[in-house]
């Protein structure tokens, strides 16, 4: 065996016993990331907010400010772009969850007012079937035991949650360490994103001279290319799942209205806000508007479930290809797994940001294997 052919040996023996070594200890290593997140948090939500700011002040600086050729003006640009595009979204955050807050709100209250209509209703659709059953009887038991003790389950739902928030107000000094925590973590990484942004090309040229300066050319834009491959999938990610979530929300509060479906309003929110988690949000969201129906009536809310596959359906295969085009592109099965990864690894925020992450990787490990079956035929 040759030098080079022991140096590709070695390669793959290497990468071979760390799969090994990362399926065996994929606990230690998943609570090892973890930590890393933890400890890194700041700075990398400084870079989110950094990121998802400068999407909006980026159209502000080069589609409305450029166009004024007064000199100065021009250095007026970038702070009047970023003060201007963070206000949008505070403005935007604040309208949001002026929205969602209490709409979520009323889900809950509407759950919790209405289960033993809903029980009732299930109750009714079972024992429609003439026929007795094991399944039938142990349903009826079941349903009838939690109807009959639901006021039970409520006070001890509210004693629960009264003694868990009594001690949690109990611990003033926990409750005043995780708030300013949460402030002063929050204020370094908006102070962090203002550097950033502040002198984000001379911060880009003087990162890239720096790579030059230390890297071989060949790694040097490979690593280019890699960051200019994520910008593009995280940029088409966060604007495709924001355009997704206003048109499905938009679209079933009109079906919705036009099939005369109770609280219209209230679940066409949840739909749209759930629906920005790929994969699994519009799924969530759909429970809880089955639910919250069921509770009224159980025949309106199989309608409501079939109306929403039906939106799901339209709106996936005819309005997001045209209005976002394929420019995530990761295949269905691996865009579950990275919504499954994510989440496990950062709860809600990961299942946003390894999706693109995911779409990036894929798109660089696909264009390498096309290559290197090239290179062999």
């Amino acid at each position: 065996m040759n030098k080079s052919g022991r140096r590709e040996f070695i390669i793959r023996l290497l990468i071979l016993a760390s799969a090994i070594l990362f399926v065996v200890y994929f606990h230690n290593v998943l609570n090892f990331i973890k930590w890393s997140y933890n400890m890194l948090f700041p700075i990398i939500l400084a870079l989110g907010m950094a990121y998802i700011w400068n999407l909006i002040m980026d159209v502000l600086e080069k589609k409305v400010f450029n166009r004024i050729k007064n000199e100065k003006f021009q250095k007026f640009i970038r702070p009047l772009s970023m003060l201007l595009s963070f206000i949008f979204i505070i403005v935007l955050i604040m309208l949001v969850l002026s929205l969602i807050i209490p709409q979520i709100y009323n889900s809950i209250k509407i759950i919790g007012e209405n289960i033993p209509k809903l029980l009732d209703e299930i109750y009714a659709w079972v024992m429609k079937n003439p026929e007795e059953s094991e399944i039938k009887m142990y349903l009826k038991d079941e349903i009838g035991h939690v109807a009959g003790n639901w006021s039970n389950y409520q006070a001890k739902i509210g004693e629960y949650a009264r003694s868990n928030i009594g001690g949690f107000i109990g611990s003033t000094f926990n409750v005043v360490s995780t708030v300013l925590g949460t402030i002063v973590t929050g204020f370094t990484s908006l102070i962090i994103a203002v550097y950033i942004l502040a002198s984000k090309e001379s911060l880009s040229r003087n990162i890239k001279l720096t790579m030059k300066a230390y890297l071989p050319e060949r790694k040097y834009e490979k690593i280019l290319n890699f960051l200019r491959i994520m910008d593009e999938k995280f940029s088409a990610f966060f604007k495709g799942q924001f355009i997704d979530a206003i048109v499905i929300g938009l679209i079933l509060y009109g079906v919705m209205l036009l099939l005369k479906l109770p609280y219209a309003m209230t679940v066409s929110v949840v739909v749209a806000v759930t629906a920005l988690i790929p994969m699994l949000g519009s799924l969530i969201g759909g429970a809880i508007g089955v639910l919250m129906i069921a509770a009224v009536n159980f025949n309106q809310a199989i309608i409501f479930l079939i109306a929403l596959i039906i939106v799901q359906q339209f709106e996936s295969n005819l309005i997001y290809p045209k209005l976002v085009g394929d420019s995530v592109g990761l295949p269905g099965v691996w865009t579950f797994v990275a919504v499954i990864v994510g989440g496990a690894i950062a709860g809600p925020l990961g299942m946003l940001l390894f999706v693109p992450l995911m779409a990036g990787l894929y798109k660089i490990i696909r264009r390498d294997v096309k290559k290197r079956v090239a290179s062999k035929e």
